[in-house]
């Protein structure tokens, strides 16, 4: 799973008439009355789940919180991906059956659950409930778009020329905006206008540009009490907090071993996480669970893999084997730290080798 490379807006030229069209394609027709142009977005879980933009802001009533409409109680605990297979099964009037067959596992079972509910609800029920997931998945932007570590907006934005950031940035969260003055700046474009672009030309702008990103509040945000607590955390703190994991999991793995080796371990670490080495290493537990974290210390150790901070590398581990089910929720809290050290948290996801 990873955050794709961000896609290049200004590719597409709008025209009054047609819409969208792409400038790499003499003639190509627009995109008025169609789809938006196609962009890439973040990569579906293996079981199955497609993966939409996100939701939230940009040119709907409510200024930057368009997503926050209820959501059906049968959706609500969904992570995001598995949202958008429900959509998709129900506008392709997939049984639930088939929907458990193709997912399986606890992912097949929570969707066939939510699309036997929606099939036998009413048909108005049913019809709002199919509404509030389309403008979810299609939303311009996605909601909570302010708590996205400025990197990955950046990377989006520094794309485009200044005319086009101008609009894409204008009325969303001030955080963006300041982000968007600073790169205009940089450039020494202080003064550039906004493209002169109406509503609808400026969402399907923003469709483009901040495609794969999720939303981080909101309905489509991850439900799960474990990843709201360390979403919460500023993006520091969110380091460090995954550090402990690590230093957690390094513990572990000494169970059993000389007070020497152990002692040995937590040396070369800060006095916060050594207390954390020494005091997991002392607690109980089964052996299965030291296994487990001395396979993750050898993956780890690997001459190719080149890591440098293990408390760091064994907390991503760690969290990417804790949150394999969700990877909507892996996507969430790598969008809250920088870029290098969200990819390697989307990358250990993978089980991929990473360098930290």
């Amino acid at each position: 799973m990873y955050l794709p490379p961000p896609p290049n807006a200004s590719k597409y030229q709008w025209r009054a008439e047609e819409g969208f069209a792409d400038r790499s394609e003499p003639g190509a027709r627009g995109t008025k009355g169609r789809e938006a142009p196609d962009v890439p977005r973040t990569r579906s879980t293996q079981r199955g789940g497609r993966q939409g933009n996100g939701a939230g802001a940009g040119l709907q009533p409510d200024r930057w919180r368009a997503d926050d409409a209820p959501v059906h109680p049968a959706l609500a605990a969904l992570p995001l991906e598995e949202k958008g297979f429900v959509l998709a099964a129900l506008l392709s009037h997939v049984s639930a059956g088939d929907a458990a067959a193709w997912l399986t596992g606890d992912a097949g079972a929570r969707c066939a659950a939510a699309i036997t509910t929606l099939a036998a609800a009413p048909k108005p029920e049913r019809a709002a409930a199919l509404a509030g997931l389309i403008a979810l998945l299609r939303a311009p932007v996605p909601s909570g778009i302010e708590r996205i570590h400025p990197g990955w907006l950046r990377e989006r934005l520094e794309r485009e020329p200044s005319a086009v950031i101008r609009a894409v940035a204008a009325g969303l969260p001030s955080a963006v905006e300041r982000l968007a003055d600073q790169i205009i700046a940089e450039r020494g474009e202080r003064d550039a206008a906004a493209a002169p672009l109406g509503a609808s030309a400026v969402a399907e702008l923003r469709r483009v540009v901040f495609a794969g990103l999720i939303p981080l509040d909101g309905p489509g945000a991850p439900a799960a009490p474990r990843v709201r607590e360390l979403l919460a955390l500023a993006p520091e703190a969110l380091v460090d907090a995954i550090e402990v994991i690590g230093a957690d999991t390094l513990g572990k793995s000494l169970r059993g071993a000389s007070g020497a080796v152990v002692a040995r371990a937590a040396a070369a670490l800060g006095d916060k996480l050594a207390r954390v080495v020494i005091a997991s290493a002392a607690a109980q537990g089964t052996p299965e669970t030291r296994d487990r974290a001395r396979a993750s210390v050898a993956w780890l150790s690997h001459a190719e893999r080149g890591v440098r901070n293990v408390p760091w590398g064994l907390g991503v581990l760690a969290l990417a084997v804790e949150l394999q089910d969700d990877l909507a929720a892996i996507t969430a809290l790598a969008q809250r730290l920088p870029p290098e050290r969200g990819r390697q948290l989307l990358t250990a996801a993978g089980s991929e080798s990473w360098v930290a």
